[in-house]
């Protein structure tokens, strides 16, 4: 996917802001990590993902599981949300809040950010990454 609506767009395009209240909302996932897992969940429709990290992972740098976890909420989005536009993404990794509001990580992140930010351009969603709620903290 890489640039591919970029190339394929009909001109210069620029980040817009819309603004939406949480009553809005379509969708709300948290996403949480361990060092054994990685998940994300959908408490309106209870349905969750796990996915087991490797042992002989090269990585073992928990925030790198973070950014994944998110990527594969949005990819999951992406593939069964038909009609789903505002979404908000909790999670407990103020680093992975960060690089989602700012668009700026290290380049070893570029390609995770850049995969969600292609569907989020291609879906047209309108995607919050924030903290999980204080009541949501024990689900960790």
């Amino acid at each position: 996917m890489g640039t591919e609506h970029t190339r394929l767009s009909l001109g210069i395009k620029t980040l817009s802001s819309v603004t939406w209240d949480i009553e809005d909302v379509d969708a709300i996932v948290y996403c949480d990590v361990s060092m054994d897992g990685l998940a994300f969940w959908y408490p309106e429709h209870s349905t969750a993902f796990f996915g087991s990290i490797p042992d002989e992972t090269e990585c073992d740098i928990i925030f790198h599981f973070e950014v994944l976890a998110v990527a594969g909420a949005c990819d999951n989005l992406h593939k069964t949300m038909e009609h789903c536009t505002k979404i908000i993404i909790h999670t407990d990794s103020m680093n992975t809040i960060n690089i989602f509001n700012s668009l700026r990580c290290q380049p070893e992140f570029n390609t995770l950010l850049r995969h969600c930010i292609d569907i989020f351009i291609k879906k047209d969603f309108h995607v919050r990454v924030a903290a999980c709620p204080r009541q949501m903290e024990q689900c960790s």
